[in-house]
C-alpha cells in the first residue's frame, strides 16, 4: 500500500432527514447535523488515515452512490454511520450498502461508529 490508508465514511445526508419526528435528532436541522459530520470528517486530518465522506438519502438507488464511490477509490475500511442502522425502517438500505461494499470493495473492512464523533476510532480498529 502506498500513501495513507483510506476510509470511506457512509452516512445519511442531513438534507434527507425529517427533523419533525421524535427521536435523537428532534429539534435539530440539516445545518446542525452537517456541522457534526464535517467535524467528524475533519478529525481524520493528521491521523495518518485519509477519509472521504459519502452521504446518501433514503430513496431507491441511494446505495448506488456508495457503489460508485467504492469503484473509484480503494478503501481499507468503510465506516457505516448509525443513521443506516437505526431506525429499523432503514434495514433494507443498510443491506444494500453492505452489498455494495461486498461487491465493490471486497477487501475493505467494515466498521460501525456509535456517533459521528467516533468515526476515526472505528476506522482505527481495522487499520
Amino acid at each position: 500500500m502506498t500513501g495513507n490508508p483510506r476510509a470511506l465514511l457512509v452516512g445519511i445526508d442531513p438534507a434527507a432527514i425529517d427533523y419533525s419526528k421524535p427521536g435523537i435528532l428532534a429539534g435539530m436541522n440539516a445545518a446542525m447535523v452537517q456541522s457534526v459530520l464535517d467535524a467528524a470528517h475533519a478529525s481524520f486530518r493528521g491521523s495518518g488515515i485519509d477519509a472521504d465522506m459519502c452521504l446518501i438519502g433514503f430513496g431507491e438507488g441511494e446505495a448506488d452512490k456508495v457503489a460508485r464511490q467504492l469503484s473509484t477509490t480503494p478503501y481499507e475500511v468503510v465506516v457505516i454511520g448509525g443513521g443506516l442502522r437505526e431506525p429499523k425502517e432503514t434495514v433494507r438500505l443498510l443491506e444494500k450498502v453492505l452489498e455494495a461494499v461486498r461487491n465493490h470493495a471486497p477487501r475493505a473492512r467494515i466498521a460501525f461508529n456509535t456517533s459521528p464523533a467516533d468515526s476515526l476510532e472505528a476506522a482505527k480498529r481495522w487499520i
